[in-house]
């Protein structure tokens, strides 16, 4: 009897143990099985938005036109940030439409990953892409599930282009993806080959005042948030996706958007930032900051300046090359881990002048 006690104790032990290792697990950031149905929720506007070359545009579907959709062609895709809900005016697609045109030109497909009625709430605005919403799926969920159903079997680049808060739709989508192919749910091949960001929120301002309480896991991937800030968890998903083999450049104006985070602890905010330089190319657009201030209209302006850098010819000094859109991967790849500013005192990304600055530096000045 004391020895069917005794192997009693020690399997309730051993099991008490393994629960306790796998609690462990999860808090340090483990992940579970995500979910295999890709179903595409088309009662949902939130999703993937082809364009034309006049500027029209059409919802994915499986029979969708090759005016909008050539598969033939690579394919860059636009992630919005937040909108302030006074100008949506009941459309979709706002920004996008006005870049598309000249992309399609250049020989993309375009599209834009759409939430712009669901991105007026700046604040909880993090939770919805990563943690849930709506007692739903995050939108990066659904975005991931849309594309990943859109570029089964895609042969060509694809590359992402996200402004303000889309840098985290885009990262978002893109680490679920990726996650998603190592279950074996998705081809590994659909990962973009590029993350391009015009003045990302980094930000986590607006979440660290007010009480505000994000969410406790990463939605369809049971990856704890833990006592990340809303930076930390955007940083650690970059730095994923760079040793992922995605090449990431980064294009700053406004101070508020890429560089107000973790104000209060100097060492955490070192630590995070040093994570998202490291991951990408840094480029500060200091000319049009002495031309349009730190705020307002340069936030817009920066985003122009990005879908221009598509068209100019490479900006080298010798064999020495610039971070614009049109550098390519492998050149933009052999730049990561360092920090620019362009210095043209105006919006003609032809006559910027670009020129490479220490980091460190800068990181003590501020």
């Amino acid at each position: 009897m004391r020895k069917i006690f005794a192997c009693i104790v020690v399997v309730v032990v051993a099991l008490a143990t393994c629960f306790a290792l796998v609690g462990c697990n999860e808090q340090e950031g483990g992940v579970g099985e995500m979910e295999k149905n890709l179903t595409i929720d088309y009662e949902s506007d939130i999703g993937l938005y082809f364009f034309n070359g006049e500027g029209e545009y059409q919802r994915y579907r499986e029979d969708i036109s090759v005016e909008y959709f050539d598969k033939g062609k690579p394919t860059v895709v636009f992630f919005h940030g937040w909108m302030n809900g006074s100008d949506l005016d009941n459309d979709i697609c706002l920004h996008a439409s006005s870049f598309a045109p000249r992309i399609v030109e250049k020989g993309y497909n375009f599209c834009s990953m759409d939430y712009c009625h669901h991105a007026t709430n700046l604040i909880a605005l993090f939770d919805y892409i990563w943690t849930g919403y709506d007692n739903s799926h995050s939108i990066a969920c659904r975005f991931a599930k849309e594309f990943a159903v859109c570029f089964e079997g895609y042969e060509q680049e694809v590359r992402f282009v996200s402004h303000s808060y889309g840098a985290h739709s885009s990262v978002a989508t893109a680490y679920l993806i990726s996650n998603m192919a190592k279950q074996g749910i998705v081809d590994k091949d659909i990962l973009p080959s590029r993350i391009t960001f015009a003045d990302p929120y980094l930000g986590d301002i607006l979440t660290s005042v007010g009480n505000y309480k994000i969410g406790d896991t990463i939605e369809n991937l049971g990856e704890a948030i833990n006592e990340r800030s809303t930076t930390e968890v955007l940083a650690d998903a970059m730095q994923y996706l760079a040793n992922e083999g995605v090449v990431m450049d980064v294009y700053g104006g406004m101070p508020f958007a890429y560089d107000q985070f973790l104000t209060n602890d100097e060492q955490r905010r070192e630590a995070c930032k040093n994570k998202i330089y490291d991951a990408s190319t840094w480029t500060i657009l200091t000319g049009l900051q002495e031309k349009y201030g730190m705020i307002g209209d340069i936030h817009m302006l920066t985003l122009e300046w990005v879908f221009d850098s598509f068209f100019v010819s490479e900006k080298t000094d010798g064999e020495v090359y610039f971070p614009t859109a049109s550098l390519s991967n492998e050149k933009m790849i052999e730049l990561k881990g360092k920090l620019y500013n362009s210095t043209y005192v105006g919006l003609d990304v032809e006559k910027d002048t670009l020129f490479e600055v220490s980091r460190f530096e800068q990181n003590n000045e501020e």
